[in-house]
Protein backbone atom coordinates (compact mmCIF):
# COMPACT_ATOMS: atom_id res chain seq x y z
CA UNK A 1 0.00 0.00 0.00
CA UNK A 2 1.13 3.54 -0.71
CA UNK A 3 2.90 5.08 2.32
CA UNK A 4 3.71 8.77 2.00
CA UNK A 5 3.69 11.96 4.03
CA UNK A 6 4.75 10.50 7.41
CA UNK A 7 2.78 7.29 6.75
CA UNK A 8 -0.61 8.98 6.97
CA UNK A 9 -3.14 6.27 6.18
CA UNK A 10 -6.39 8.24 6.25
CA UNK A 11 -7.45 11.74 5.36
CA UNK A 12 -10.86 12.66 6.76
CA UNK A 13 -11.88 15.17 4.12
CA UNK A 14 -14.72 17.59 4.87
CA UNK A 15 -16.09 19.67 1.99
CA UNK A 16 -18.06 22.64 3.30
CA UNK A 17 -19.96 25.70 2.18
CA UNK A 18 -21.74 27.80 4.78
CA UNK A 19 -21.63 24.89 7.18
CA UNK A 20 -21.33 26.92 10.39
CA UNK A 21 -24.45 25.42 11.98
CA UNK A 22 -23.07 21.89 12.33
CA UNK A 23 -19.39 21.81 11.37
CA UNK A 24 -18.12 22.21 14.93
CA UNK A 25 -20.14 19.14 15.95
CA UNK A 26 -18.73 17.25 12.98
CA UNK A 27 -15.15 18.11 13.97
CA UNK A 28 -15.79 17.32 17.63
CA UNK A 29 -17.08 13.87 16.70
CA UNK A 30 -13.68 13.21 15.09
CA UNK A 31 -11.67 14.61 17.98
CA UNK A 32 -13.48 12.26 20.38
CA UNK A 33 -12.37 9.16 18.47
CA UNK A 34 -10.26 6.70 20.43
CA UNK A 35 -8.38 5.74 17.26
CA UNK A 36 -7.27 9.29 16.44
CA UNK A 37 -3.53 9.49 15.80
CA UNK A 38 -2.09 12.54 14.03
CA UNK A 39 0.76 10.42 12.63
CA UNK A 40 -1.73 8.23 10.75
CA UNK A 41 -4.79 10.46 10.36
CA UNK A 42 -5.30 14.00 9.11
CA UNK A 43 -8.43 16.14 9.03
CA UNK A 44 -8.59 18.22 5.85
CA UNK A 45 -11.33 20.80 5.38
CA UNK A 46 -12.11 22.34 1.99
CA UNK A 47 -14.08 25.56 2.46
CA UNK A 48 -15.89 26.54 -0.73
CA UNK A 49 -15.85 30.31 -0.15
CA UNK A 50 -18.29 30.30 2.76
CA UNK A 51 -19.90 33.62 3.60
CA UNK A 52 -21.05 32.71 7.11
CA UNK A 53 -18.87 32.08 10.18
CA UNK A 54 -17.50 28.76 8.88
CA UNK A 55 -14.03 30.26 8.34
CA UNK A 56 -13.76 31.57 11.90
CA UNK A 57 -14.93 28.28 13.41
CA UNK A 58 -12.45 26.19 11.45
CA UNK A 59 -9.56 28.58 12.16
CA UNK A 60 -10.13 28.10 15.88
CA UNK A 61 -9.72 24.35 15.47
CA UNK A 62 -6.75 24.57 13.10
CA UNK A 63 -4.88 26.77 15.59
CA UNK A 64 -5.66 24.40 18.44
CA UNK A 65 -4.78 21.23 16.48
CA UNK A 66 -2.12 22.30 13.92
CA UNK A 67 -0.61 18.81 13.63
CA UNK A 68 -3.96 17.21 12.96
CA UNK A 69 -6.20 19.62 11.09
CA UNK A 70 -5.40 21.30 7.77
CA UNK A 71 -7.62 23.88 6.12
CA UNK A 72 -7.86 25.63 2.78
CA UNK A 73 -10.44 28.10 1.55
CA UNK A 74 -11.32 28.66 -2.09
CA UNK A 75 -11.36 32.30 -3.18
CA UNK A 76 -14.64 31.68 -4.96
CA UNK A 77 -17.34 29.01 -4.95
CA UNK A 78 -16.02 26.39 -7.38
CA UNK A 79 -19.01 24.07 -6.97
CA UNK A 80 -19.54 21.03 -4.78
CA UNK A 81 -17.97 18.49 -7.14
CA UNK A 82 -14.77 20.45 -7.73
CA UNK A 83 -14.45 21.01 -4.00
CA UNK A 84 -14.66 17.28 -3.30
CA UNK A 85 -12.06 16.60 -5.97
CA UNK A 86 -9.79 19.22 -4.39
CA UNK A 87 -9.80 17.16 -1.20
CA UNK A 88 -8.31 14.22 -3.08
CA UNK A 89 -5.76 16.46 -4.78
CA UNK A 90 -4.56 17.98 -1.48
CA UNK A 91 -4.95 14.95 0.80
CA UNK A 92 -1.89 13.24 2.29
CA UNK A 93 -3.55 9.98 3.31
CA UNK A 94 -3.44 6.79 1.30
CA UNK A 95 -7.24 6.71 1.69
CA UNK A 96 -9.69 9.60 1.78
CA UNK A 97 -12.89 9.44 3.81
CA UNK A 98 -15.40 12.02 2.60
CA UNK A 99 -17.41 13.34 5.54
CA UNK A 100 -20.30 15.78 5.06
CA UNK A 101 -19.96 18.99 7.08
CA UNK A 102 -23.21 18.24 8.93
CA UNK A 103 -22.60 14.51 9.49
CA UNK A 104 -20.83 12.88 12.43
CA UNK A 105 -19.43 9.66 13.86
CA UNK A 106 -22.01 7.66 15.83
CA UNK A 107 -19.67 6.81 18.72
CA UNK A 108 -16.03 7.16 19.80
CA UNK A 109 -14.95 3.75 18.45
CA UNK A 110 -15.83 4.28 14.79
CA UNK A 111 -12.37 5.41 13.71
CA UNK A 112 -10.80 2.39 15.42
CA UNK A 113 -12.91 0.15 13.19
CA UNK A 114 -12.03 2.15 10.08
CA UNK A 115 -8.28 2.12 10.73
CA UNK A 116 -8.22 -1.62 11.45
CA UNK A 117 -10.15 -2.25 8.23
CA UNK A 118 -7.69 -0.18 6.17
CA UNK A 119 -4.65 -1.93 7.67
CA UNK A 120 -6.13 -5.41 7.20
CA UNK A 121 -7.44 -4.85 3.64
CA UNK A 122 -4.62 -3.12 1.78
CA UNK A 123 -5.96 -4.28 -1.60
CA UNK A 124 -9.35 -2.64 -1.17
CA UNK A 125 -9.87 0.40 -3.39
CA UNK A 126 -13.13 1.29 -1.63
CA UNK A 127 -14.49 0.91 1.90
CA UNK A 128 -18.24 1.42 2.28
CA UNK A 129 -19.46 2.64 5.66
CA UNK A 130 -22.91 1.81 6.96
CA UNK A 131 -24.84 4.97 7.86
CA UNK A 132 -28.01 6.02 9.64
CA UNK A 133 -30.10 9.09 8.83
CA UNK A 134 -31.20 11.87 11.18
CA UNK A 135 -33.98 14.11 9.92
CA UNK A 136 -33.14 17.58 11.25
CA UNK A 137 -36.80 18.67 10.97
CA UNK A 138 -38.62 15.76 12.61
CA UNK A 139 -35.58 14.44 14.58
CA UNK A 140 -36.48 10.93 13.49
CA UNK A 141 -33.68 8.41 12.92
CA UNK A 142 -33.91 5.77 10.21
CA UNK A 143 -31.51 2.96 9.45
CA UNK A 144 -29.58 2.93 6.23
CA UNK A 145 -28.05 -0.04 4.42
CA UNK A 146 -27.45 -3.03 6.69
CA UNK A 147 -25.57 -6.32 6.44
CA UNK A 148 -25.06 -8.91 9.18
CA UNK A 149 -21.28 -8.96 8.90
CA UNK A 150 -18.40 -7.23 7.15
CA UNK A 151 -18.16 -8.17 3.48
CA UNK A 152 -15.42 -8.29 0.85
CA UNK A 153 -16.21 -7.99 -2.86
CA UNK A 154 -13.83 -8.86 -5.67
CA UNK A 155 -15.44 -6.81 -8.46
CA UNK A 156 -17.77 -3.91 -9.05
CA UNK A 157 -20.74 -5.98 -10.21
CA UNK A 158 -20.90 -7.95 -6.98
CA UNK A 159 -20.44 -4.78 -4.90
CA UNK A 160 -23.24 -2.82 -6.57
CA UNK A 161 -25.57 -5.81 -6.78
CA UNK A 162 -25.31 -6.25 -3.02
CA UNK A 163 -25.21 -2.61 -1.87
CA UNK A 164 -27.34 -0.90 -4.57
CA UNK A 165 -27.97 2.72 -3.47
CA UNK A 166 -25.94 2.48 -0.24
CA UNK A 167 -23.15 4.63 -1.70
CA UNK A 168 -25.53 7.55 -2.34
CA UNK A 169 -24.54 9.39 0.84
CA UNK A 170 -21.14 10.94 0.31
CA UNK A 171 -20.27 10.21 3.95
CA UNK A 172 -20.53 6.47 3.29
CA UNK A 173 -17.34 6.30 1.24
CA UNK A 174 -13.63 5.84 1.80
CA UNK A 175 -11.67 5.68 -1.46
CA UNK A 176 -7.99 5.05 -2.19
CA UNK A 177 -6.51 8.43 -3.11
CA UNK A 178 -4.16 7.34 -5.88
CA UNK A 179 -6.98 5.48 -7.67
CA UNK A 180 -9.36 8.47 -7.53
CA UNK A 181 -6.64 10.78 -8.86
CA UNK A 182 -6.14 8.60 -11.95
CA UNK A 183 -9.78 9.05 -13.02
CA UNK A 184 -11.00 11.83 -15.27
CA UNK A 185 -13.59 13.20 -12.86
CA UNK A 186 -14.02 16.57 -14.59
CA UNK A 187 -16.96 15.20 -16.57
CA UNK A 188 -18.86 14.91 -13.27
CA UNK A 189 -18.38 18.55 -12.29
CA UNK A 190 -21.79 20.13 -11.82
CA UNK A 191 -23.61 16.83 -11.34
CA UNK A 192 -23.54 16.84 -7.49
CA UNK A 193 -22.83 13.10 -7.77
CA UNK A 194 -19.06 13.12 -8.34
CA UNK A 195 -18.54 10.53 -5.62
CA UNK A 196 -20.88 8.07 -7.37
CA UNK A 197 -19.35 8.67 -10.80
CA UNK A 198 -15.85 8.19 -9.39
CA UNK A 199 -16.91 5.09 -7.47
CA UNK A 200 -18.24 3.41 -10.62
CA UNK A 201 -14.92 4.05 -12.32
CA UNK A 202 -12.86 2.91 -9.34
CA UNK A 203 -14.69 -0.42 -9.09
CA UNK A 204 -14.81 -1.34 -12.77
CA UNK A 205 -13.22 -4.69 -13.51
CA UNK A 206 -11.83 -6.68 -10.62
CA UNK A 207 -11.22 -3.94 -8.08
CA UNK A 208 -11.66 -5.06 -4.48
CA UNK A 209 -14.00 -3.38 -1.99
CA UNK A 210 -14.97 -3.82 1.64
CA UNK A 211 -18.21 -3.13 3.52
CA UNK A 212 -18.20 -2.37 7.25
CA UNK A 213 -21.38 -3.75 8.80
CA UNK A 214 -21.40 -1.69 12.00
CA UNK A 215 -23.16 1.68 11.55
CA UNK A 216 -20.41 4.30 11.52
CA UNK A 217 -21.84 7.64 10.38
CA UNK A 218 -24.98 9.62 11.21
CA UNK A 219 -26.07 11.53 8.12
CA UNK A 220 -28.27 14.56 8.60
CA UNK A 221 -31.11 14.88 6.10
CA UNK A 222 -33.55 17.64 5.20
CA UNK A 223 -30.86 20.31 5.34
CA UNK A 224 -32.23 23.25 3.36
CA UNK A 225 -28.81 23.83 1.75
CA UNK A 226 -29.27 20.65 -0.30
CA UNK A 227 -32.43 22.00 -1.85
CA UNK A 228 -30.71 25.33 -2.50
CA UNK A 229 -27.67 23.84 -4.21
CA UNK A 230 -29.01 20.51 -5.44
CA UNK A 231 -32.25 21.72 -6.96
CA UNK A 232 -35.41 19.65 -7.17
CA UNK A 233 -35.11 16.28 -5.42
CA UNK A 234 -36.84 14.36 -8.21
CA UNK A 235 -34.46 15.76 -10.81
CA UNK A 236 -31.49 15.10 -8.56
CA UNK A 237 -32.55 11.45 -8.24
CA UNK A 238 -32.71 11.09 -12.01
CA UNK A 239 -29.21 12.57 -12.32
CA UNK A 240 -28.13 9.97 -9.79
CA UNK A 241 -29.52 7.25 -12.04
CA UNK A 242 -27.68 8.87 -14.93
CA UNK A 243 -24.39 8.11 -13.19
CA UNK A 244 -25.13 4.41 -13.26
CA UNK A 245 -25.88 4.68 -16.96
CA UNK A 246 -22.11 4.70 -17.53
CA UNK A 247 -21.80 1.16 -16.26
CA UNK A 248 -22.28 -0.58 -19.60
CA UNK A 249 -19.52 1.42 -21.26
CA UNK A 250 -17.15 0.62 -18.40
CA UNK A 251 -17.59 -3.14 -18.69
CA UNK A 252 -20.21 -3.82 -16.03
CA UNK A 253 -22.88 -6.43 -16.63
CA UNK A 254 -26.13 -5.07 -18.06
CA UNK A 255 -27.95 -6.86 -15.25
CA UNK A 256 -26.19 -4.66 -12.71
CA UNK A 257 -27.37 -1.44 -14.32
CA UNK A 258 -30.87 -2.89 -14.77
CA UNK A 259 -31.11 -3.32 -10.99
CA UNK A 260 -30.86 0.45 -10.58
CA UNK A 261 -33.13 1.24 -13.51
CA UNK A 262 -35.92 -1.06 -12.32
CA UNK A 263 -35.65 0.04 -8.70
CA UNK A 264 -35.76 3.72 -9.66
CA UNK A 265 -38.80 3.13 -11.87
CA UNK A 266 -40.57 1.27 -9.06
CA UNK A 267 -40.58 4.46 -6.97
CA UNK A 268 -40.87 7.00 -9.76
CA UNK A 269 -44.67 7.43 -9.69
CA UNK A 270 -44.72 8.08 -5.95
CA UNK A 271 -41.72 10.40 -6.16
CA UNK A 272 -43.25 12.29 -9.06
CA UNK A 273 -46.32 13.09 -6.96
CA UNK A 274 -44.46 14.12 -3.82
CA UNK A 275 -41.22 15.60 -5.19
CA UNK A 276 -42.16 17.13 -8.54
CA UNK A 277 -41.12 20.76 -9.13
CA UNK A 278 -43.70 23.53 -9.06
CA UNK A 279 -42.69 25.54 -12.13
CA UNK A 280 -43.91 24.42 -15.57
CA UNK A 281 -40.49 24.79 -17.22
CA UNK A 282 -38.89 22.61 -14.54
CA UNK A 283 -41.65 20.01 -14.90
CA UNK A 284 -40.98 19.76 -18.63
CA UNK A 285 -37.23 19.44 -18.06
CA UNK A 286 -37.64 16.68 -15.49
CA UNK A 287 -40.17 14.86 -17.68
CA UNK A 288 -37.64 14.76 -20.52
CA UNK A 289 -35.16 13.12 -18.15
CA UNK A 290 -37.73 10.51 -17.13
CA UNK A 291 -38.57 9.76 -20.75
CA UNK A 292 -34.91 8.97 -21.38
CA UNK A 293 -35.05 6.10 -18.90
CA UNK A 294 -38.66 4.97 -18.64
CA UNK A 295 -40.04 5.37 -22.16
CA UNK A 296 -40.35 1.59 -22.61
CA UNK A 297 -42.70 1.21 -19.62
CA UNK A 298 -46.36 1.56 -20.74
CA UNK A 299 -47.56 2.68 -17.30
CA UNK A 300 -45.02 5.47 -17.37
CA UNK A 301 -47.01 7.20 -20.10
CA UNK A 302 -50.36 6.38 -18.50
CA UNK A 303 -49.56 7.44 -14.91
CA UNK A 304 -46.15 9.05 -14.39
CA UNK A 305 -46.32 11.70 -17.08
CA UNK A 306 -49.89 12.81 -16.19
CA UNK A 307 -48.88 12.86 -12.50
CA UNK A 308 -46.27 15.47 -13.32
CA UNK A 309 -48.83 17.96 -14.65
CA UNK A 310 -52.17 17.01 -13.02
CA UNK A 311 -52.81 18.10 -9.39
CA UNK A 312 -51.44 15.40 -7.11
CA UNK A 313 -54.63 14.89 -5.09
CA UNK A 314 -56.23 13.29 -8.18
CA UNK A 315 -53.86 10.33 -7.75
CA UNK A 316 -54.01 10.02 -3.96
CA UNK A 317 -56.68 7.26 -3.89
CA UNK A 318 -54.44 5.14 -6.14
CA UNK A 319 -51.43 5.64 -3.89
CA UNK A 320 -53.44 4.86 -0.77
CA UNK A 321 -54.80 1.64 -2.25
CA UNK A 322 -51.32 0.56 -3.26
CA UNK A 323 -49.57 1.20 0.07
CA UNK A 324 -51.86 2.73 2.73
CA UNK A 325 -49.32 2.67 5.57
CA UNK A 326 -46.52 4.37 3.64
CA UNK A 327 -48.92 6.86 2.08
CA UNK A 328 -50.38 7.86 5.44
CA UNK A 329 -46.94 8.35 6.97
CA UNK A 330 -45.91 10.50 4.02
CA UNK A 331 -48.94 12.77 4.39
CA UNK A 332 -48.41 13.13 8.16
CA UNK A 333 -44.75 13.94 7.58
CA UNK A 334 -45.58 16.67 5.09
CA UNK A 335 -48.09 18.24 7.47
CA UNK A 336 -45.57 18.18 10.31
CA UNK A 337 -42.84 19.79 8.26
CA UNK A 338 -45.19 22.29 6.61
CA UNK A 339 -44.23 20.94 3.20
CA UNK A 340 -47.69 19.79 2.21
CA UNK A 341 -49.04 21.62 -0.85
CA UNK A 342 -52.18 19.83 -1.91
CA UNK A 343 -52.63 21.53 -5.26
CA UNK A 344 -49.00 22.06 -6.30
Amino acid sequence: MENMHNDILLTIGIPTHNGSKYIAETIESILKQSGLNSRQVEILIADNASTDSTHEIICQYSKKYPDLLSYFRNDENIGYDRNVDMLFKKAKGAYVEILGDDDFYKNEFCLDKIMKTIKNNVNASVILLSVDFLDIVTHEITNGFRVDKDLIFKNGDSFFSATKWASSAVSSLIIKREVWNKIDVEKYFGSLWIHVGALINVLKGNAESYVIADPIIMVRTNNSRWQEHGGNQLECGLKHLNMFGEMIGLGYLKETYDLFLKDRYKHNFRDTLFLKPNKSAEKRRVTKLMIKYFKNYPLFWMLHVPAMFIPKHVFYPLLFARNPIHFSKKIVYKWKTKRFQLFS
